[in-house]
């Protein structure tokens, strides 16, 4: 967690600021994937896999049937419960979900919270984009990234809270949708080594960071 308040910082300091004089890292735009692919489970509120839960994934709807079965669990939906009109929304799990367009409109508030000052937001736009690009990145069995991000890309405090329907949910969706668009692309790198990828969380901020 320190360590992503860290990531946090940097992005903070170089939207407001500029790179690091002394530094090694610098924001770069250019959207390395349109969509990612996220494996979905029922959560705790506190975005926790809940693990009590049977079925122990997120359940797409039933086409083959006139009525919609799609999951209405906390996690698999903001707005848990029977009845709900927003049920688990995807076809699939894992469920491939627009970066730009879906998923970080849902993973920034549910990080974060609105009321924080914009530039802030759009810090943590950068930061949730760069650790997504970094795990699927590293995910492809590729060397082109930084940091230690080879993990399983799901919907929990594991990885990123993701929760479908959460951005519709929440009071003041504007400053969200402008975080993301404003920042739409941009990611951390580690400059020294040309060639690398996005860098997160697990790192060192002023020497290299750390690979496990």
């Amino acid at each position: 967690m320190m360590l992503k308040k860290i990531a946090f910082i940097t992005a903070l300091f170089i939207l407001a600021i500029g790179p690091f004089p002394f530094g090694s890292n610098k924001v770069i735009q250019s959207e390395l994937y349109q969509n990612i692919s996220v494996t979905m489970y029922p959560l705790k509120r506190d975005g926790s896999i809940d693990k009590d839960q049977q079925p122990p994934l997120c359940q797409p709807d039933d086409p083959s049937t006139p009525q919609n079965e799609a999951d209405n669990r906390y996690g698999c939906t903001a707005y848990p419960g029977e009845g709900t009109q927003y049920p688990y929304p995807y076809t699939t799990n894992p469920a491939t979900v627009s970066i730009e367009d879906d998923y970080l409109l849902d993973v920034v508030p549910r990080e974060m919270g609105t009321y924080y000052h914009p530039l802030a937001l759009r810090a943590q736009a950068v930061v949730a984009r760069t650790y997504a690009y970094c795990a699927m990145r590293a995910n492809e069995g590729t060397e082109d990234f930084w940091g230690n991000c080879r993990k399983e890309i799901n919907n929990s405090n594991e990885f990123q809270v993701f929760v479908p329907w959460y951005f519709e949910s929440i009071d003041s969706p504007q400053v969200i949708q402008d975080a993301v668009n404003e920042t739409r692309g941009l990611y951390l790198v580690y400059a020294p080594e040309s060639g690398k990828g996005p860098i997160f969380s697990e790192y060192n901020l002023l020497t290299k960071p750390i690979c496990e």
